[in-house]
């Protein structure tokens, strides 16, 4: 789950990294950074480069145009890589230790937000994402997210016991133990905009938008192009370059 841990670290040190604001960092996260950079090397600093795809993204993302502009014109790059390779290859190990799958899973169903644009997101009401058959995904979801204002929308978090509760939502999560209701769901959210993230082999074939998947106990996820497509959903290319496309 390497790369994807990489990704999840980075989206909360990119704002710590870009501003050399260390303070916020929890004692074991500074300890295990200054460690690790002690011990890189410009070679081992070269090789874990191959992350840039997952990283950079995230560190645009985080970073408006100016500073980017600034960034780029001065030595301070190359200094930033070198944090950011020791930081986020640090905090990701204890990200690792300290995240249950149902918390990860969680972050990405919301961190896949930023980078999907819905039709009509300008408008203001309620940005609905719907959890089926995991209570810990829909409590840590609601817990960090819901009522939260995103843009002119706001947050809102709901739990659905099968394919009969479904109502309208921008996405939607279905567990592993209720992929037998995928099919009925994916026909009730036909046309409506809603991203579907499953959690089961094959689902992302079959039509999910966004399909996690293990690959050597690695976490990564299918990116379905043509649900994308036929869901009026516009994906980014940060995004399409991190996912397994069908």
């Amino acid at each position: 789950m390497g790369s994807i841990f990489l990704g999840l670290a980075a989206e909360y040190l990119m704002h710590q990294l870009v501003s050399f604001n260390f303070f916020n960092f929890s004692r074991s996260i500074k300890a295990k950074s200054l460690r690790v950079l002690k011990n890189l090397t410009s070679e081992r600093i070269e090789a874990r480069l191959k992350y840039a795809p997952v990283l950079y993204p995230l560190l645009l993302y985080h970073t408006n145009t100016k500073e980017m502009r600034t960034l780029k014109n001065t030595n301070m790059k190359s200094k930033v890589t070198l944090i950011l390779c020791a930081v986020i290859f640090a905090a990701s190990n204890l990200f690792a230790q300290e995240r249950t799958i149902e918390e990860i899973h969680s972050m990405m169903v919301f961190n896949f937000i930023k980078y999907v644009q819905w039709p009509n997101a300008d408008k203001s009401g309620e940005f609905v994402i719907g959890v089926v058959g995991n209570d810990e995904v829909y409590t840590k979801l609601n817990a960090w997210y819901g009522g939260k204002p995103n843009g002119t929308k706001t947050y809102v978090i709901k739990k659905f016991a099968s394919a009969n509760d479904v109502t309208d939502c921008q996405i939607i999560y279905i567990d592993k133990s209720k992929s037998g209701d995928f099919d009925a769901i994916n026909e009730k959210v036909k046309g409506k905009s809603t991203l579907i993230v499953t959690n089961k082999s094959g689902l992302g074939s079959k039509g999910s938008c966004i399909n996690f998947k293990t690959v050597d106990d690695k976490l990564k996820f299918e990116l379905n192009k043509h649900a994308m497509e036929a869901s009026n959903l516009k994906v980014s290319g940060s995004l399409t370059s991190m996912a397994i496309l069908i």
